[in-house]
């Protein structure tokens, strides 16, 4: 229960993270750029609109699990869910970094890096950490170049 507890709060301080840049980024498109939130034909209402969704489901979530785990003593995490504090970390790191990467060094190159990243973390597999980094790079290396063929050959959409 206290591993539930403990996790829940870490993944509800990620998701405020996110609302707080999301806002930030909504706020800049209204004020600096002077876009019109609220109008029909406006490209953030939409975006706006989930963004008071979500904290209003964050608001009805942490007020009901408060409710739940009312004076109950904090436990320590477990080793299970310790592992799968890093793999969520992980993932998040992974995330920001092919973000942040992305207009850099373009889709290709940085579509690997993430891949790899993301089927290292999810192999569950309790095999070697060369072998699951090496099965997580040659799937990646296969996998992205041909999506990018298919979706810029094929499919004529231009990536970035």
């Amino acid at each position: 229960m206290g591993d539930y507890k403990l996790l829940g709060t870490i993944s509800r301080v990620f998701v405020w993270l996110f609302c707080a840049v999301a806002t930030g980024n909504l706020l800049y498109y209204v004020f600096v750029r002077d876009i019109v939130l609220f109008s029909v034909d406006s490209p953030i209402v939409f975006p706006a609109l989930l963004a008071v969704l979500l904290i209003i489901c964050l608001i009805v979530d942490g007020y009901s699990d408060r409710r739940q785990f009312q004076g109950r003593p904090a436990e320590k995490l477990s080793g299970a869910a310790k592992r799968e504090f890093f793999a969520v970390l992980l993932l998040f790191a992974g995330t920001l970094t092919y973000v942040l990467l992305l207009p850099k060094i373009h889709f290709l190159a940085s579509s690997i890096i993430y891949m790899s990243i993301i089927a290292y973390v999810l192999n569950g597999k309790t095999e070697g950490v060369i072998k699951k980094i090496l099965k997580a790079l040659l799937s990646a290396a296969i996998f992205i170049p041909v999506l990018y063929y298919l979706f810029s050959t094929i499919f004529h959409v231009p990536l970035p």
